[in-house]
């Protein structure tokens, strides 16, 4: 009590007791006025044991709440530890201070999970799902017109086969190519890092190496034109419309994983 830190403890907060019944009696009579009690037990010469026993109930305090144990067991043990060791070895200057240190661990390299690299690589799977969707309704469209026997019909009618994929091919290409411009303007527009590491014209030669000015817009557009081609060759392959959409969609969904694998 008397060398408590800062200033010392008047003698009218603490009480004695003989025994633990007593200090129980105590503190069930009046519950909520004390935040601890101390049992000493003096065995010998050199040996002081003793018990601490603490309210666990958190009480507001200042509009915070206190845990008992960081404000009250380890603080009370601490100078429980300490006016023991000073009794025994008659030194009364005796002290030393008690710190929190983390265990030591062999180093380690920590990999960001799949979800971490998917939202910071969140661009790259949304290009490729702008460029991916219109492929499966690419082949959706073409095998249903086989289905439906229209690309017979109008063979009958003398349409050459080449004016038949040229068609296809023109209006593909074009959807592709607003597609592209869209895509570019709209990541332009929203700043994604993707489209502003450097100048309008080249900004996604980077991804394609490509040494012309034109690579940013390139890498989009070539992409479509390929998923197009990919697209006729299947549709040749494929006899029902409801196995084209679930082959374009596997395939989307094994490009997408393939993607997200080599994020790691």
């Amino acid at each position: 009590m008397a060398n408590n830190p800062g200033r010392s403890i008047s003698p009218t907060k603490v009480k004695s007791f003989e025994t633990k019944k007593e200090v129980d009696e105590w503190l069930f009579s009046n519950p909520m006025r004390c935040p601890g009690a101390l049992h000493f037990e003096v065995r010998n010469a050199t040996v002081i044991s003793y018990g601490i026993q603490t309210n666990s109930t958190q009480v507001d305090k200042r509009g915070q709440f206190e845990d008992a144990t960081f404000k009250f067991q380890i603080p009370l043990q601490i100078a429980v530890e300490r006016e023991i060791a000073r009794s025994l070895i008659g030194d009364p200057n005796f002290s030393w201070v008690v710190r929190l240190k983390q265990f030591a661990y062999p180093a380690r390299t920590i990999r960001p999970s799949l979800t971490v690299l998917l939202l910071a690589n969140a661009e790259a799977l949304l290009l490729l799902a702008i460029a991916m969707l219109p492929f499966v309704f690419q082949i959706s469209s073409l095998v249903t017109e086989k289905e439906l026997k229209l690309r017979q019909a109008m063979t009958t009618m003398c349409l050459y086969d080449t004016a038949y994929w040229l068609s296809w091919l023109t209006w593909e290409a074009t959807f592709a190519l607003l597609l592209s411009l869209i895509t570019v303007l709209c990541g332009r527009m929203f700043r994604l890092p993707l489209f502003l590491g450097n100048s309008f014209p080249k900004r996604l030669s980077h991804v394609l190496s490509l040494p012309n000015q034109y690579g940013k817009y390139a890498i989009s557009y070539l992409h479509s034109l390929y998923t197009i081609g990919f697209a006729f060759m299947l549709s040749t392959l494929i006899q029902k419309a409801s196995s084209s959409i679930i082959m374009g969609f596997f395939i989307y969904i094994v490009s997408f994983r393939a993607q997200a694998s080599g994020l790691l």
